[in-house]
């Protein structure tokens, strides 16, 4: 509870409103814990993204509001009510005249919405809420160190409250505005308006004017080395992204910011840009979607006995994997909360359940779960298996960084606290033997040395706006970047090109980075954001859909959509997705399930090929026709007779357009109905022989996904 002191006595802050968390969730597979409040209890408000949003950028507000450089903190009020250690009552001006009183401890914060106009010399505030009502003008010095105010804050009766002026630096304010904006008991609003509101008053700031004590960043400046949140961002914000300069800063001026840029889709990230320092991205939130539990149904087809046939002469291993090694790696196997967010990604069962099935086909598993997972954890075991099958659960960006399990203590605040701490994580992995990690294709950015493997990222820590007077119990975490996995191909010569790679990650393939750096035979990644729910049903469908001889990732890969849009179960194994995937007419709607978002990449030995344009999905043949003559295939025991019937029945009687009728009975369950394009069925013929043993033979170039199969 917040709460403040009255003398000796605890006075109840907010007697009337209930406290509200709102779980901006890291690619979560469950919902952050109800807050325990008083006198109720409330459920936190589902972080949910709209199918479409407004952009923050055409939401800024104006540029004039000195204001929004300095916050206010609360004092006292006249009757001697003053906050509890611990917890911080400010006031924040942010972006078209949109105020908040916010009040906040580590764990839990409510904010009073209200509205003001400030002129040189006075100030007019405008707040109705059940706990302030006040609106009046007040003579308002900006220069002041104190400013007294004509309201109490811990209790509605008559009276005035002391503030003390606080130097507001930007990413402190943009976490400010959003968590306030958020915090407003009683109101639905999404991530994405909350964002927006953050964006207008980031450029309220910037337009503030002057270079001064309040213009720096917490965490960044101009020296030496950039800082370490910084240099986080420096392989993977794009070079040739324009400064929109403001003349904000003077020429020169240390820590000078330039311009700030609504970045990602529904401006979740802000950029912030520096006269002479690489640019900082400040990531706001990233919410996972809802699953519909009543999605999915059982198809008819499930209860035919011939689903389960699969060929017990198939091909020679020769699309399995070079080693039958496996790499599991989960920093976030165990639940546990933090304010902001809901981090477990990986059940400890579902672990086991995905080790046991590629156990039974032969392969060795290796887990690399949670403080294990560290950078030098995942070298040594990555390099040690070689593996043939890779599953990273993990929390990910849009640049393909990758967050471990490792974690860096940041001592106070400031971009002292992280430089010092990225020093030390590079001496900690030299003396580890990884020297050749941190020199690897090191970046000079605006005079500053970054290494382009790694990165240590500052996040939100809690709830507190202002970290002065306060030592932020802020934990980093170091990130794989994508030049990591290029750094073990280069220098320690690991393998991708025959093995399967999932990345169980939110944004990752956004970009192109980190599948290019991997050039895996097999790639899945999520370009867009994700819940852990799903991704990991992604992960047990991937390993039981392939234990089955003959079946390749291209394959699964397509029965995952075909579910998806359909609503419908066949395989048994289908049934991973029930409660985790949306209902059809979701999917259709752009929401975040699969379509869209799961993508599929296939390394040839040339080029990535994509599986959204090409094979199965390319247009150039019929995708059910491929999957009814693939699953009559396997009605025959050996693969090498079940291609010859399927071009036996083309040349008989599809070519001709038969279906096979009483002289054929296979070849007329064997397909999906012959229609007239004569060309585009032989393509279905041969690619489905293709799906089945990787012959192929007279398939356009263009046309073939690289085939990878588990225990073919």
């Amino acid at each position: 509870m917040i709460s403040a002191q009255d003398g000796g006595a605890e006075v109840q802050f907010r007697s009337v409103l209930v406290l509200s968390l709102v779980p901006l969730v890291l690619c979560s597979s469950t919902a952050a814990p109800e807050a325990q409040r008083s006198p109720m209890q409330v459920p936190a408000r589902a972080a949910v993204r709209p199918a479409v949003s407004p952009r923050p950028g055409d939401l800024a507000g104006a540029a004039d509001n000195p204001l929004a450089r300095v916050t206010y903190m609360l004092v006292s009020d006249s009757n001697g009510g003053r906050p509890n250690p611990g917890v911080q009552v400010i006031l924040l001006f942010s972006a078209a005249s949109q105020m908040y009183v916010y009040a906040a401890s580590a764990t839990e914060a409510l904010a009073d919405p209200g509205t003001y106009s400030y002129t040189p010399g006075r100030l007019t505030i405008d707040i109705n809420t059940l706990d302030i009502k006040v609106d009046t003008t007040v003579a308002f010095d900006i220069r002041a160190g104190e400013v007294t105010l004509p309201f109490q804050v811990f209790t509605t009766a008559k009276g005035t409250s002391l503030w003390k002026q606080v130097p507001l630096a930007l990413d402190e304010g943009i976490f400010g505005v959003f968590d306030a904006a958020n915090e407003v008991a009683g109101e639905t609003i999404t991530p994405e308006q909350a964002a927006a509101q953050a964006y207008s008053f980031a450029l309220d700031w910037v337009g503030a004017g002057a270079s001064d004590a309040a213009s720096t960043v917490a965490g960044q400046a101009d020296g030496p080395r950039a800082s370490s949140a910084n240099r986080a961002q420096a392989t993977a914000v794009p070079q040739d992204a324009a400064d929109q300069t403001t003349g904000a800063c003077a020429p020169g001026g240390t820590n000078c910011i330039t311009g700030v840029q609504s970045v990602q889709f529904n401006g979740d990230e802000i950029q912030v840009n520096y006269l002479n320092s690489p640019p900082l991205i400040v990531s706001l939130y990233s919410s996972p979607p809802v699953a519909l539990p009543e999605a999915l149904t059982w198809s008819p087809l499930h209860d035919d006995p011939r689903v389960r046939l699969g060929p017990t002469v198939h091909p020679d291993s020769q699309f399995n994997p070079p080693h039958k090694t496996a790499v599991f790696i989960a920093p976030f196997p165990n639940a546990y909360f933090q304010p902001w967010s809901s981090r477990s990604l990986t059940p400890n069962g579902e672990i086991s359940e995905i080790a046991g099935i590629l156990s039974s086909r032969g392969y060795d598993v290796d887990k690399v779960v949670g403080s294990d997972a560290t950078v030098e954890g995942i070298v040594v075991a990555v390099v040690k298996d070689d593996p043939g099958f890779l599953w990273v659960s993990t929390h990910g960006n849009s640049f393909g960084g990758l967050e471990t399990g490792e974690t860096v203590t940041l001592k106070g605040g400031g971009w002292e606290a992280v430089d010092e701490a990225y020093t030390y994580e590079e001496a900690r992995l030299e003396k580890e033997g990884l020297s050749s990690l941190v020199a690897f294709d090191r970046v000079t950015i605006k005079g500053h040395s970054v290494p382009s493997t790694f990165s240590i990222v500052e996040q939100q820590c809690s709830y507190l706006a202002i970290t002065v007077g306060i030592e932020r119990p802020c934990t980093a975490y170091v990130d794989v970047a994508a030049n990591f996995w290029l750094w073990l191909r280069v220098d320690l010569h690991v393998n991708f090109a025959g093995s399967l790679v999932y990345i169980a990650a939110c944004l990752t393939d956004t970009t192109p980075l980190l599948r290019i750096a991997f050039h895996a035979r097999a790639y899945f990644a999520f370009s867009e954001v994700t819940n852990g729910g799903l991704a990991n049903a992604v992960a047990l469908y991937l390993a039981k859909s392939l234990a089955r001889p003959t079946h390749s990732a291209e394959e699964a890969y397509y029965n995952m959509l075909r579910i998806e849009k359909t609503g419908l179960m066949i395989y048994d194994e289908d049934g991973v997705f029930e409660g985790v995937l949306y209902a059809p007419e979701s999917a259709k709607t752009g929401s975040f399930g699969l379509a869209g978002n799961l993508d599929g990449w296939g390394w040839n030995g040339q080029t990535l090929v994509s599986y959204q344009s090409a094979g199965w999905l390319s247009g150039q043949v019929d995708p059910g026709q491929v999957w009814w003559m693939l699953y009559a295939a396997r009605w025959i025991s050996n693969t090498k007779q079940a291609a010859a019937a399927l071009l036996s029945c083309y040349d008989k009687y599809w070519i001709k357009g038969s279906p096979g009728g009483l002289a054929s009975e296979y070849c007329n369950a064997a397909n999906a109905g012959v229609g007239g394009n004569k060309e585009r069925l032989l393509l279905d013929v041969e690619y489905a022989i293709y799906l089945l043993d990787g012959n192929a033979q007279g398939l356009p170039e263009d046309l073939v996904v690289p085939r990878w199969t588990l225990d073919d």
